[in-house]
């Protein structure tokens, strides 16, 4: 502090360098601590890229060899799906020839009966559409399905004709829907009693006979049914040959079961001998790159350590050795040199002096 009196423009110079030093040290920090952010974020981009190349890598080798024994075990299950189809033919044609010898003794039955009523009809001049469900429904009804049928004509003639034709009509009117019931009644009517006269009431007895044929029939018929029914609900395979199908299926069910375990044994061994080996062989190629990284982004940190210890004892030291005395106003570089001007002018002998002139003149230009 000796040289303050003594030495004015030197201490304001040693003060200038002190502060232009300290600047610079903090534009380098500031160089610094951005390069270690470039570092640090490429560093972590670099390491980024090497897992997700691992991760993609074992995820892609893993997944083909998956996929070759998926593949393999796709193929069986489409052959054991083959091979049930198959059995399942087999088994309902077995169901259908059972029914079929069942049923035969049935159905040969109803064929002699058929033939006897159509032997009598010919005998007795009886007309072939006698021999129907129709005629048997509209003169004879007994059976549930003949009275169902009845009522179904009786529907049509009687409801669905005459309301067809009236909406078929450009001008629909109440009379026109009368007078066409009254046609239905008369042709359907007329037609109905006409049949009967020459059909029911000329061969009654022939007729009647050939209705309790009919029922016996039918009663075949129900038989037959209930046969058939019978055999599709049976739960037991035994009558249909079906073991060749079962050894197929079961073969092909082991070998997929073994396929499995090789699947699942394949898998293991790959996370356990070819994940590790791929890991090294990606993380060895980017290593050396890597460790360059790392060693410059620590030399860098090391850097911005170095030079913000200088800073903060820097700032320190100025502070204590200068700005006390120079005052906080007056520690720019500019104003210091401008000081030292006043000095080295002659302006100014002392520093206070020189910054009593410095404030003036500023005055006086504003």
């Amino acid at each position: 502090m000796a040289k303050t009196f003594t030495e004015p423009a030197v201490f304001l110079a040693e003060a200038s360098q002190a502060l232009s030093e300290l600047e610079k040290a903090k534009a380098r920090q500031a160089e610094l601590d951005l390069q270690e952010k470039r570092e640090a974020k490429a560093l972590a981009a670099e390491k980024k890229a090497v897992e997700d190349m691992v991760n993609t890598t074992v995820k892609k080798r893993s997944d083909e060899l998956a996929a070759g024994y998926d593949a393999e075990i796709q193929r069986l299950q489409d052959a054991v799906k083959k091979i049930r189809g198959k059995r399942e033919k087999a088994k309902q044609q077995g169901i259908r020839e059972r029914i079929e010898a069942q049923t035969e003794p049935y159905k040969e039955e109803n064929r002699e009966m058929n033939g006897k009523i159509k032997a009598m009809f010919r005998q007795n001049h009886v007309p072939a559409f006698c021999n129907s469900l129709l005629f048997y429904s509209l003169y004879f009804p007994r059976s549930v399905r003949e009275i169902l049928t009845m009522l179904a004509a009786f529907f049509v003639c009687c409801a669905a004709v005459p309301c067809g034709i009236f909406w078929l009509l450009p001008q629909r009117k109440a009379w026109q829907l009368i007078l066409i019931y009254l046609g239905v009644i008369i042709v359907f009517g007329g037609l109905y009693i006409a049949v009967g006269n020459i059909t029911k009431d000329a061969h009654r007895d022939v007729l009647a006979e050939a209705g309790q044929v009919r029922r016996a029939m039918a009663k075949n018929r129900r038989k037959m049914r209930a046969a058939a029914r019978s055999i599709r609900r049976e739960k037991t395979e035994d009558h249909y040959d079906l073991s060749r199908f079962d050894e197929e299926i079961a073969q092909k069910e082991k070998e997929k079961e073994e396929l499995l375990k090789k699947k699942e044994e394949a898998m293991a061994g790959f996370l356990r001998v070819t994940k590790p080996a791929i890991i090294e062989e990606i993380v060895s190629g980017s290593q050396e790159r890597i460790a360059q990284m790392e060693e410059s982004h620590e030399q860098t940190g090391r850097s911005l350590e170095e030079i913000s210890a200088y800073i903060k004892s820097a700032s320190l030291s100025l502070c204590d050795d200068y700005e006390s005395y120079i005052g906080k106003e007056f520690m720019q570089v500019d104003k210091l040199h401008s000081l030292i001007e006043m000095i080295n002018s002659k302006q100014a002998a002392t520093i206070s002096e020189a910054q009593m002139r410095y404030r003036e003149q500023n005055t006086a230009r504003r």
